[in-house]
């Protein structure tokens, strides 16, 4: 890598490869206004399908927390340029490294929507929001181009359908679970006192929630066949 002195300008940093963009914004300490340029291109290469990703993972969360996306898209970038030293790949290709550097990425961002949603907890009386499962595959860690994710959005589009029990419910089950059975009696129990409800209607909650959810996922894949 060339002395950072040497670049002056946006144009200089956008001719290099990302992996030097994150060598040259993890510089932060010691060439401030270098990594700034950096990180300024990398936002333009990374923003768009990034923030695609954060509204994705917050979908569970709408109507709780308004702007909450932008909120977790805000806080990951920041502390992206701020920890770009501790960025790490073994990998040659250029193709592999932005995969791994979108890795790096969307896990700060789990990390803090998990900060966020403990923080919502504490201030106010949504007490569900910190147990409900944050869908993992609404950020998929090895397809970059994330918008195409079709799955992902029919199955968005079909919890969106749930009240916040049948939701609630349902994804607490299948976080402790690869398949919704043989739940710990412990998360039993804690999801009953959450909801405020007995194990006989938990299971009838999670039984309805698959049903609605399965009929809805069945319609809107029906709309895109015609």
């Amino acid at each position: 890598m060339d002395d950072a002195s040497s670049f002056v300008s946006l144009a200089d940093l956008r001719k290099e490869s990302n992996l030097t963009l994150m060598e040259y914004m993890g510089m932060n300490e010691d060439e401030p206004a270098v990594a700034n340029l950096a990180f300024n291109v990398f936002y333009e290469k990374f923003s768009a399908a990034f923030m695609v990703a954060c509204k994705n993972v917050c979908k569970p969360y709408d109507g709780l927390y308004d702007g909450l996306a932008e909120v977790i898209f805000n806080n990951s970038l920041c502390n992206a340029y701020l920890k770009a030293a501790q960025f790490k790949t073994d990998n040659k290709d250029s193709p592999k490294i932005d995969n791994d550097i979108k890795r790096w990425l969307y896990g700060i961002a789990k990390n803090e929507l998990h900060l966020e949603l403990r923080k919502i907890k504490a201030s106010s009386n949504l007490a569900i929001i910190e147990d409900i499962l944050v869908l993992e595959s609404a950020i998929d860690h090895e397809e970059p181009v994330i918008t195409e994710c079709y799955e992902k959005e029919i199955l968005n589009q079909a919890l969106a359908t749930l009240n916040d029990k049948e939701k609630g419910v349902l994804l607490m089950c299948y976080q402790f679970s690869e398949d919704g059975k043989n739940i710990p009696s412990d998360v039993i129990d804690r999801i009953n006192t959450i909801f405020n409800i007995k194990e006989p209607n938990r299971r009838q909650i999670k039984k309805r929630a698959l049903e609605k959810l399965q009929q809805q996922v069945n319609y809107l894949l029906s709309k895109t066949k015609k």
